[in-house]
């Protein structure tokens, strides 16, 4: 029974080293064959099992930090909404019509992943990583026109949205249009077109005004994919005409103002009109300067020379004196004038010759008298001030205008001074005026239509001497110096005395004999009256009271001390 129970124990373990043996002979016959067929059988196994439902150990686990690629995935710490990885530029842009950045735009864009990015100087920018974003604009600027939104893609990066001006200010009592007109400024302009919302405006104008604060030359033009003509119907919003003033080519009407029809009060105005066929709701207006206007005359603003002395008035004619002007010989080859230094005036000959005047508010009689009015044929200078302008217009040598000077008010200034005589001593300025005006006009140039020695049959003298036709000599003579040649006078009037040799001799205006007349004269010292034999001085307050009787001459006279000229007024009333 041992020997069995031992048998059974060998068999037991035989068959154990039997089947160790096998396993490792199975394992250690390594041979390629076998390996091959061995991880034939493994993928078998392993095909099957995925087929059938896979385990949650064959699923990719995230690892503890994202590689590049897996851009995916939100990063430990997210900043400003987006994930860490390749991040791109993205930016902003409000342009004008000519592409130009409008600075004036700022504000605030928001974009659809939660960022937000300033708007300053007409431009925004941001960084997101490469994709889709959408956009919307908050701005402070609403004198403009544009979109209040965008979209940036993966291959549009870079956005610029068109600016436009507003209408604004519209003119209510614009009569063409029962709406009124807006105004309009230089640059684009966004509009809306009257005719595309009912049938019973269709093709009808929509009006716009333009008022320029620049001179210059405008090309105004539409915007817009449809049909819309533009043309100018006028100047003013009163008179406004139903065809176009100025002709459109290739639809750009060209537009010039001077400087001269802009003011800063009621300046010159556009009314611009737009013509649709129904088709267009809006479009964009849009007004260009594109050149400056050539000068003009008309644009130039008037000098005036500046009178560098102060002027003195003139006082040559008194009832007591008789006044002669003589004209010059401008015929003679041996005519000069000296300016005197001292005085400031030219002379005749020499510096101490005869002071040469000019006949400002006097008759010019060089040129003679109309035979039926009797009238001088050149007017004086001071009447022609009164009717037109003594100027002259500098031009340079390719005959454009450079300055226009206008002399109006110097002669006004000069004319201040003068007496019933009408002249004054001649001195720079009046030389300067009379030469510029008159080689301006013509006056004295053989080829011109205006050649004052032609025109009334005079002879041309020398070109140095012709500006001189209205300068003269003046000599005074003394009227009333003895008893015969008494002056008669009326109740107010003045003379003029220096010394003893000035005796001069009145007859007070008779109304009746019998009647007495007391007069009174204001005279500075050294001045008396002489009257029936009698010799009359002048009392503390410098008058001198005289009664006339029958006899109606009494004399004023002065004394011989006496070295300036003394103005005397006197009056006198019947009593």
């Amino acid at each position: 029974m041992k020997f069995k129970k031992y048998i059974g124990i060998v068999l037991i373990a035989c068959m154990l080293i039997s089947a160790m043996f096998i396993a490792t002979a199975c394992d250690g016959g390594n041979t390629e064959e076998n390996k091959k067929t061995q991880d034939k059988e493994k993928d078998t196994v392993t095909e099957k099992a995925t087929d059938d439902k896979p385990s949650e150990n064959n699923t990719q686990q995230p690892t503890e930090q994202p590689s590049e690629d897996n851009t995916q995935q939100p990063t430990e710490k997210p900043t400003d909404n987006v994930t860490d990885g390749e991040k791109i530029d993205y930016s902003l842009e409000f342009v004008d019509y000519k592409g130009n950045t409008v600075t004036s735009m700022s504000g605030v864009m928001s974009l659809s992943n939660g960022q937000i990015a300033p708007i300053a100087n007409g431009k925004a920018s941001f960084k997101a990583e490469k994709g889709d974003y959408s956009a919307t604009f908050e701005l402070s600027d609403h004198d403009y026109k544009c979109d209040d939104f965008c979209d940036f893609t993966e291959e549009i990066t870079s956005v610029r949205i068109p600016v436009y001006n507003k209408v604004t200010d519209t003119n209510k009592d614009f009569y063409k249009s029962e709406n009124g007109a807006g105004y309009v400024h230089p640059g684009a302009t966004y509009v809306k077109l009257r005719g595309v919302t009912s049938d019973a405006y269709e093709g009808e104008r929509s009006y716009f005004i333009f008022r320029p604060t620049r001179d210059g030359i405008y090309n105004i033009s539409v915007i817009s994919d449809n049909f819309v003509e533009v043309g100018y119907y006028g100047g003013t919003v009163i008179n406004v005409y139903d065809n176009s003033l100025i002709p459109a080519v290739d639809n750009v009407v060209e537009y010039s103002i001077r400087k001269s029809s802009i003011t800063t009060g009621d300046s010159a105005v556009c009314v611009i009109g737009l013509t649709t066929d129904g088709s267009a709701k809006d479009c964009v207006l849009v007004i260009e300067r594109v050149a400056d206007m050539p000068l003009s005359t008309e644009d130039l603003e008037w000098i005036v020379p500046t009178i560098e002395k102060e002027l003195t008035p003139i006082k040559l004619s008194y009832h007591n004196k008789n006044v002669v002007l003589t004209n010059l010989d401008l015929m003679s080859p041996d005519l000069k004038l000296v300016m005197n230094e001292s005085d400031g005036y030219y002379h005749l000959g020499t510096a101490d010759g005869p002071i040469v005047y000019v006949r400002l508010s006097a008759t010019i009689d060089y040129f003679g008298f109309d035979p039926e009015t009797n009238a001088p044929n050149l007017a004086s200078f001071t009447t022609i001030i009164d009717t037109s302008r003594m100027c002259r217009y500098f031009f340079d040598e390719e005959g454009n205008p450079i300055r226009k000077e206008s002399y109006n008010q110097i002669i006004l200034a000069y004319k201040e001074m003068l007496d019933a005589s009408g002249v004054y001593p001649l001195d720079e300025m009046l030389e300067y005026v009379i030469k510029q005006h008159g080689e301006y006009v013509g006056w004295w140039d053989s080829e011109s239509s205006n050649n004052l020695y032609s025109m009334y049959g005079m002879s041309q003298p020398p070109v140095e001497n012709a500006w001189l036709f209205a300068a003269c000599i003046v000599t005074v003579e003394d009227k009333g110096t003895d008893g015969e040649s008494a002056l008669l006078v009326n109740p107010e009037g003045a003379t003029s005395l220096v010394g003893a040799s000035d005796t001069f001799y009145y007859n007070v205006n008779e109304k009746s004999n019998s009647i007495s007349v007391e007069l009174t004269v204001n005279a500075a010292e050294g001045i008396s009256v002489e009257y029936d034999g009698q010799v009359y001085t002048a009392d503390e307050n410098g008058v001198i009271t005289v009664t006339i009787g029958e006899t109606r001459t009494f004399c004023i006279k002065g004394s011989a001390d006496m070295s300036e000229p003394v103005e005397v007024v006197y009056t006198y009333a019947y009593i």
